[in-house]
This record gives structure tokens, sequence and C-alpha cells, in this order.
């Protein structure tokens, strides 16, 4: 059976199915719901620090240009947090920015947060589309600036990238060991810069940035070898990493 819905106005339709009866008799009643949005974030994984915070940006895209508001609901929060969205409706392409915080005692770990948008149709009856955020909340001692830590390093130090290879983000750090401007930035194999990832004063200690493997203009890049450059005083240092789909 084929439906073509790109003319059918969303919501909850019955469908009438008639066939030769059988001894058991026939169910000639179906329900097809038709949805005309989509709910999606950015960025779809994030990592913090216990007691810290994280933002996403959550936006609703209507397909066939519905202008009604979605009632927007998360679950799967960390413990002992707190999810609050600055708008807790919003028309289809509107954006909404939604932050999740964490406190000293939240548990560490993987969390995946579903945002669910719901559309309320004729009848009380709910059209939802969901959308799962990554979340990783790590413990406070395993990014702490390092200065005071006697196993910190006592030079500027690029790591390597984790996960290597990757994919859809990875994460790269590195340490200061005194406040400087720091410059990081991806260049593709031909030596082509596709991404600063920082470009500013840092103070000194353990930075991480994460990379979503697209390039300035948000557009996702294809599969291979990519590198890493760090700047900072007259510190300079290249890496390879690896994105793969």
């Amino acid at each position: 059976m084929v439906v073509q819905s790109g003319t059918a106005p969303a919501g909850v339709s019955k469908l009438i199915v008639k066939g030769a009866a059988t001894a058991k008799g026939i169910k000639d009643t179906l329900t097809l719901v038709l949805q005309d949005f989509d709910v999606s974030s950015s960025p779809d994984t994030a990592f913090i620090t216990q007691g810290q915070s994280a933002g996403f940006n959550i936006a609703v895209t209507s397909l066939f240009g519905f202008a009604e508001r979605c009632t927007l609901m998360v679950s799967g929060l960390p413990d002992h947090s707190n999810g609050v969205f600055d708008k807790n409706t919003l028309i289809p392409t509107d954006n909404s920015f939604f932050n999740i915080y964490t406190e000293p005692v939240t548990d560490s770990g993987w969390y995946d947060i579903t945002i669910t948008a719901q559309r309320m149709m004729a009848k009380s009856t709910a059209l939802e589309h969901s959308h799962t955020i990554v979340l990783r909340v790590n413990e406070s001692s395993d990014v702490e600036t390092g200065l005071d830590n006697p196993n910190a390093p006592q030079t500027f130090t690029l790591f390597q990238n984790q996960p290597n290879p990757f994919n859809p983000t990875t994460q790269i750090s590195y340490y200061l060991p005194k406040a400087c401007h720091a410059k990081l930035t991806v260049y593709n194999v031909l030596g082509q810069s596709v991404r600063v990832l920082y470009d500013g004063y840092q103070e000194a200690g353990m930075q991480i940035v994460t990379w979503d493997g697209r390039n300035a203009d948000g557009v996702e890049l294809s599969s291979g070898i990519y590198f890493y450059r760090l700047q900072a005083g007259d510190f300079n240092q290249t890496k390879k990493m690896s994105l793969m789909k």
C-alpha cells in the first residue's frame, strides 16, 4: 500500500480497508498518523563537569508550513539537576535554548536525554516527535585545571583527540602552563583551514574543545584524515585525527 502524504493534512486519520472476509472476520479500520514536523538539537552530544551546565539549541521544523505552537518536554535528566526551557513552547522554525544543570553530587556517566515536541490536535489528539541528545558528565577530577597537580605537564602540551577515529564528535585537549592567546585550527589533507575551533585568550590549565566534524559553514565533512594545530605563545604543534562515517 502506498500513501501519498505530501498534500494530506497532518493528524490522526482512520483508513477503511476492504477485503475478503475470513473465518475469523476482518479488521477493517486502521489508524494512520501523519507527522508534519521534526525536532532537532545542536549539539547532539555534550561533555560537562559535575557542578556545571551544558546548553542546547532546540529547533522544531515544519514540513508543511503549519504555525501552531508545540509544547517541549524533556526526560532522562541526571539526578539532582534541573533543565528549563527559556520558552516552554515554540512555533516551528523558531529556536529555544535549553540548559542542563548538574551539581557536584550528580553521578558521572552517560545520559540519554529525550526532547519531545508535542503538537496538540483537534479532539485532544496529540502529534509528537522526539529527539535524543547525549550528555557525558565527568567527575571534577577528570577536567581540573591541573595547576596544583604535581603530575600535570610543566610545558605546553597538545594531546591526541579522543575518541580517534571518531564519528560524529571528538574532544581535543591541551595544557597551557600560563595564560596566553591560543588558537586551535582544523585542516584538511591539502593544508586548507576548514574550522577554527578556538581563537582567543585563555587562562592557564587544561583546556578541552569539542569538534563536531563540520566546517566553518556548518557543513558536515566527509570521512578522511584531518589535522589540528595548536598555536599558543611560541608553542606550535600539529596532530592527526580520523573522521569515519
